[in-house]
């Protein structure tokens, strides 16, 4: 009996040790568990807040994209309208505004003090008897004053006749084109020499038009004149294919530019206020007889008749 209980001693103290280890290492499992739980429950919770905001800021973004194509939607379309073409783009084929080899063709619309001026003129000034070319001119009108040139020749009463023999009639011709100055019509003359020459020549040319052209009437020149002498005092070469460049204002102030060559800035020379001397010189291209070059005088009064007849 002794001997059985020793026996059940023997075999009962691991089994009880046993039994305390694996208490021991289940109260160290539990405490592992927990901590696990609890670190997997704060990354859940973690992750649940970052995506809570995720989908706030994706709804937000959604939202406001929903907005502004609706209301793109709405906004009236702009509708782009083409570049307005030059009046002057039926008058002259590109042909013709290649008027001699020696230079560039002459625009359809130049640009002066920022308002744009089409062309309605063009030729070929001579001289002497053996017609020597000396350079080209074109004749252009701001075409914001186009309705005023319209209007000034509608007007006048004798325009019943035909509109191109009424333009070139002496009489009728300068009576019309000093009313559209006086108006505030505004015009420019570009001249571009076919040959070298410079600006004494043609200060020289301007003064013998001026002079041509008021001969018959009872005006003083002079203080006009020493204006002009003064813009082309300087002893200056004009090369073939520059460009000198001659407009009036609305007070038919003349003003003068010079361009060397085709591209460069142009260079002010000055200009004259004599309204007498502005008007000469504009009248001996623009009005016959004896017109400073005849070809431009003529193509301007046919395409001006053109436009006015439209």
């Amino acid at each position: 009996m002794n001997k059985i209980n020793r026996c059940s001693s023997h075999f009962a103290r691991p089994l009880t040790n046993s039994l305390r280890g694996i208490s021991s290492r289940g109260h160290g499992f539990s405490n592992s568990f927990r901590r696990e739980f609890s670190s997997n429950s704060a990354n859940a919770n973690r992750y649940f807040l970052n995506s809570s905001i995720t989908r706030t800021l994706l709804i937000g973004v959604v939202s406001i994209c929903i907005f502004n194509v609706a209301n793109v939607s709405t906004q009236p379309k702009v509708k782009l309208e083409a570049p307005v073409e030059s009046p002057a783009k039926d008058n002259f084929t590109d042909d013709a505004r290649r008027i001699d080899k020696s230079i560039d063709p002459f625009p359809y619309r130049i640009s002066v003090a920022g308002s744009p001026f089409s062309l309605f003129g063009l030729g070929m000034r001579t001289v002497s008897f053996l017609r020597i070319n000396v350079y080209a001119v074109g004749i252009y009108i701001a075409e914001d004053d186009l309705a005023k040139v319209r209007t000034c020749i509608k007007e006048i009463p004798e325009n019943d006749s035909d509109l191109e023999t009424m333009l070139t009639d002496p009489v009728m011709g300068k009576k019309l084109f000093r009313r559209m100055l006086d108006d505030g019509v505004r015009f420019s003359l570009r001249i571009v020499p076919v040959r070298n020459t410079d600006f004494g020549h043609l200060r020289d040319g301007f003064i013998r038009s001026i002079m041509a052209k008021s001969k018959n009437e009872d005006v003083d020149l002079n203080e006009g004149i020493a204006q002009l002498r003064t813009v082309f005092s300087r002893k200056r070469v004009v090369p073939k294919n520059g460009e000198l460049r001659l407009s009036t204002n609305t007070a038919s102030t003349l003003c003068c530019d010079y361009y060397s060559k085709p591209g460069d800035p142009a260079e002010f020379l000055g200009s004259v206020e004599d309204k007498s001397v502005t008007t000469a010189l504009l009248l001996h291209y623009i009005t016959a007889p004896q017109a400073a070059s005849e070809q431009a005088q003529k193509s301007f009064v046919t395409s001006l008749a053109r436009y006015v007849s439209y």
